[in-house]
């Protein structure tokens, strides 16, 4: 029974080290776990979507289907960056908006790195 107390406490130990670790070294995460991927360029702004398959349809319709990606970051220690977003459907005669959809929030994904070669090592 001592032997799994001791055990547990070991591993408790090693996640509390790693968690400081990764939060006060700099690009510790990214280099173990990978990169983030790149922002979209238009961050915040309406963009028409004339490409899925709903916006599509509501071209079909008379309508505009526009989207817009926010960036939302958490405070606090392991508080996460995610993306929030939005759609909406506009009239194109009036230009009123006719529909919202629900908030769709999306984790930022990491890009594995590619392994750094030593090439002293060649």
């Amino acid at each position: 029974m001592i032997f799994v107390f001791l055990v547990l406490v070991a591993a408790v130990g090693y996640a509390v080290y790693l968690a400081v670790m990764y939060a006060s070294i700099p690009g510790a995460v990214d280099e173990r776990l990978g990169e983030l991927e790149a922002l979209p360029p238009n961050l915040g702004q309406w963009v028409a979507d004339e490409e899925s398959e709903g916006g599509r349809r509501q071209k079909a319709l008379g309508r505009q289907r526009e989207v817009r990606t926010l960036y939302i970051s958490n405070e606090g220690w392991f508080g996460r960056k995610h993306f929030l977003i939005q759609t909406r459907t506009r009239d194109l005669v009036t230009g009123e908006v006719v529909e919202v959809e629900p908030e769709v929030r999306a984790q930022r994904r990491r890009i594995a790195a590619a392994p750094a070669i030593d090439k002293a090592r060649i």
